[in-house]
Parts: structure tokens; sequence; C-alpha cells
């Protein structure tokens, strides 16, 4: 269902409810409901400002919503389910003869409680426009928290039949701010300049990873599968910090004997030196995979019959784990004749073992500004009695980056749960391409 309500086009009002229902949650919790509402003020058509010559637009705008997700979960998501455990053998005491049977057991817990992952969602914001609307934007807020993130929590087998249960605790937030700039610098009879300017900061954390029934301290993930620490993770899931929070060994240089070292640190978090042996409590946060500011800065310009569009992209105060690096200083690779880094075939770090230790020496800044794509046109008008309009083009997308990452491409997958890092076998490098074309109406 949905309300509006617009007074004098000054006073705007919307309330929206939704009932959605999915059968891969709980018997107790298919449904959910999921409400929102917004008003607007559009200032500038009140009486007060009609004499101003300073504004063309500007309203505020201000509204909370709440939705539903149920992407990723099925109709079993919730369900008891078995699977194969096993054999039975089973020896006839007269022949003696055996025959072979396969066992069940439980592959998931029931859980009839199981209910709608949820987000509400606060913002306000205000538009404006000045100079004849050649200057418009947007300016907005925002502060969004989901709640009952499904996860499975390990739980007793005395109580449940299987050691995980599937369920709704956890919390995420997201706030931050969106600023987009739309101007004209430069409007003459023959020449425009367009502009269009997009910047945002988003602050993620981690709210809760547990309740009074399912409780788990942190989750490791991101494993750079590098040769040696097969089991060794680069990122944590924990309370207070954002998700790609880097948790890593801290590499201290080289030993006598030119062998990577590492801080070393006690059981309550002090530093008492170095070692060659790391374990799981030496492992320290190390920056995020979480950008600072986002950013795209799109251009347009015509002279006369001619166009040219620019559009840069990029991101600032990220960090990515440069897994590919990682591999490839694995001094082992030289025995079976498989590729390795330069810096591997030098005298001292040809005798490191352990450089390709998951540690800080890999995380690596991931800012970058790349100017993703660059297009030239010229139109020619109509040409003759059969062609109405020629024009031609030349694109380019991918056109340079700047960046001080060594990997491949900074442009790295910044989504789910183990953001920034760049793996060695997903990584493929980002392509140029030019395209020319003639676009012809008769």
């Amino acid at each position: 269902g949905r309300v509006n309500y617009s007074f004098n086009s000054k006073y705007l009002f919307q309330a929206t409810i939704r009932r959605d229902g999915s059968s891969a949650f709980g018997k107790n919790n298919r449904w959910g409901t999921f409400p929102s509402v917004s008003l607007a003020w559009r200032i500038t058509e009140e009486n007060f400002m009609k004499n101003q010559k300073v504004f063309d637009d500007l309203k505020f705008r201000i509204g909370y919503g709440v939705s539903g997700n149920s992407l990723g979960f099925d109709a079993y998501t919730a369900q008891q389910t078995y699977g194969a455990s096993g054999w039975f053998t089973y020896v006839d005491p007269v022949t003696g003869s055996s025959s072979s049977y396969r066992t069940l057991a439980a592959t998931k817990n029931a859980n009839p409680d199981l209910k709608w992952e949820r987000t509400g969602m606060f913002n306000v914001g205000i538009d404006f426009g000045f100079f004849n609307n050649r200057l418009t934007g947007t300016i907005e807020y925002y502060a969004k928290r989901t709640k009952d993130l499904i996860y499975d929590y390990p739980v007793s087998t005395n109580r449940y039949p299987y050691g995980t249960m599937t369920a709704n605790v956890g919390e995420i937030s997201n706030k931050g701010i969106e600023l987009t700039i739309n101007a004209t610098p430069v409007m003459t009879n023959n020449f425009t300049w367009n502009t269009t300017l997009n910047i945002a900061h988003n602050k993620n954390n981690v709210e809760s990873l547990s309740n009074d029934t399912y409780s788990v301290n942190y989750r490791d993930y991101g494993n750079p599968d590098v040769g040696g620490y097969a089991t060794t993770n680069v990122q944590r899931l924990m309370e207070g910090s954002p998700v790609g929070q880097f948790y890593v060994w801290e590499w201290a240089g080289y030993n006598e004997d030119g062998g990577s070292i590492f801080n070393d640190y006690d059981a309550e978090g002090n530093l008492i030196g170095t070692t060659d042996a790391p374990d799981d409590g030496d492992r320290r946060k190390a920056g995020s995979a979480q950008p600072k500011v986002t950013f795209g800065w799109n251009n347009a310009f015509t002279y006369k019959n001619w166009s040219l569009t620019a559009f840069f992209q990029g991101i600032a105060g990220n960090k990515i784990f440069n897994a590919t690096r990682a591999f490839y200083n694995n001094v082992t690779l030289l025995n079976t004749g498989k590729n390795v880094l330069s810096e591997v075939a030098t005298m001292q770090k040809a005798t490191d073992t352990r450089a390709q230790a998951p540690s800080d020496r890999y995380i690596e800044n991931g800012s970058y500004l790349r100017l993703a794509s660059l297009s030239l046109g010229y139109d020619f008008g109509k040409l003759g009695d059969w062609v109405n309009s020629l024009k031609i083009y030349a694109t380019c997308n991918n056109v340079f980056t700047l960046t001080g990452y060594k990997g491949v491409d900074p442009e790295i997958n910044l989504g789910g749960l183990q953001p920034g890092i760049d793996w060695r076998n997903t990584t493929y490098p980002r392509t140029r391409t030019f395209m020319f074309g003639v676009n012809i109406n008769f």
C-alpha cells in the first residue's frame, strides 16, 4: 500500500507499507511487515522566498524506511535436513556374509523462529539550485542499520542433532554522507561544458555478532592460499570493526640469516620482541578494505559540432591484501620451475622460506584515480536529401589509472564478507578497449 499527499507542491508526504512472505524462513516468522515514510518541504515555494534571487530551487527531505532481505536463502534454510554420514556393515550370523548400508545423519537443525533480515534506513537531504539552475546538487546524510543477520552458530549436540544452528543474530551499521553536484560552468554560443561530481563517504561497523542464545567472539575470513600457510586467514569479522578488517602478523624485517621475522606479543598483548614462528596470538589489526571516499566525475564538452566526454572514477583510504604478490614470493616455487617475483631471485631473499607468510608486508594502499572512459565525436548534421544526420565517434575505455598499488588492478571486489583481497586465482587484467562507430539516420 502507498499514500501520497501534496499541498500546493510545497509540502509532500509519502507513506508505504509492504507485507512479504517467504518459505525460506521458519514457520513462526515467514511474514514480515516493512513500512516507510518520507516528508519533503519545497522551501522556494514559500511566500517569503518568492522575491529572493539566490535560490532557484531549495528542498528539504527526510525519511525512514525498513526493508527485508530473503536473497541467498532457500526453502531448506530453516528446515531439518539429513544426509549420508557413513556406512554400516551387517554380518549375517548364519552365513557369515556381510552387506553394507548407507547411514543418515542430520546436516542442519530446524529453526522455526528464523526470520527476515531487516534493514532500517534514516536519511535527510537538501536539494538546491543556483544561477538559473546552472548549478544544482544534493547533500544527503544517511544512517543504515541491518539487524537479524542470518548466520550459522555453534550449538551443543547434547541439545541438537547437528552442531550448528542457522539463526538471526548479527547487526551491522553504515553511516555516511553523499554529495552530488551538477554544473554548467561555461555556456556560450559555440562552447558548453557540463560537469557532474559525486563524492560519498561511508563508515561501516559490526555492531553485534552474539546474543544471549548464540555467541561467537569473531569469525576469520580471507584465506590467501599461499604455500605453507594453508589455514591462515587475513581478515577478522569482529564487533567494533568494519567488515573487511585486516588482521595479520606484523612483518619486522629479516634476521641475520635472511629469514623473515615478525613481531611477537605475549598473552596480554604486549610486544616482547620478534619471532620467526608467529602464532594466532601475534596477529594485529592492519587497516580496512572499506574506502573512506568514493568519487566519480563526468565532464561533457561541446564545441560547435564536436563533442568530448570524459569520466573519472576512484576511491581513497582503503587497503588491499595483495594475495597474488604473497603467493609468488614463495622461494620454494623456484625448485619446481614456477613463476616467482623478481625479488625472490636476490641472494638474501632466496633463503627466506617465510617470505610468503600472510602479513602486513602485503597490505597496500588501494587508492586510485582512473580515467574510465573518453569519447570524442563529430556531428555532420543533415547531408543532402537522404541522410538526416551523420555522427562519427571514437571511444576508449580504461584509458589510464593513477595508483601506488603494486598489483594488476586496484579496482577489486569490495562487497561480501571478504572485501579488499586481490585473489591470485580470480584477478584478470582489466582490458583497454577502443571503439569506433558511425550513427546514420535516413
